[in-house]
């Protein structure tokens, strides 16, 4: 089991897909196949090799996207002053998404006197700037008024954040 044995087949990832086209999930999986290859220690894998694959699978075929846009618009249905904007570019590849709130927006009428924004840069699985912006209510507590997920940090990137 030393990491640098460790390594699933293109049958095993294949195995892994059909039985999550099932939507039978990763915990499950890995308890199942054991008794498939008669014992763990014939299993050249561990759990969280499985759900890197699966998450790179997912960043591959642009589902998180998918499903994060579909996300956004159920938030637009339920808040009528919900608003996102995206740009893709040429080759479909989200480049910068940005949202917020109607309690954000309140909060930005009423305490939108001074703005900080912050990047947290290449925290998530993603490695791309999570740019949140904030400010302090009249209790001295952080008020988020927004967050924008950008691909660069160009100053154009930069540039259409603040607009």
């Amino acid at each position: 089991m030393l990491r640098s044995h460790q390594k699933m087949s293109e049958a095993d990832i294949e195995q892994m897909n059909e039985m999550r086209k099932r939507d039978i999930p990763i915990s499950r999986i890995d308890d199942f196949l054991p008794s498939l290859v008669e014992g763990y220690e014939n299993v050249p894998y561990i759990t969280r090799d499985m759900h890197n694959v699966n998450a790179k699978q997912r960043r591959e075929r642009g589902l998180d996207v998918d499903l994060c846009l579909r996300y956004l618009c159920e938030c637009k249905a339920n808040d009528p002053v919900f608003s996102y904007k995206k740009v893709i570019d040429q080759d479909r590849v989200l480049q910068r998404l940005f949202w917020c709130d109607g309690t954000s927006q309140i909060d930005y009428q009423i305490f939108g006197d001074v703005i900080v924004f912050d990047a947290m840069y290449k925290k998530n699985i993603y490695l791309s700037p999570l740019v949140v912006f904030f400010s302090v209510n009249h209790h001295n507590q952080t008020v988020v008024l927004t967050a924008t997920l950008v691909a660069d940090e160009k100053d154009e990137t930069y540039v259409w954040l603040l607009q």
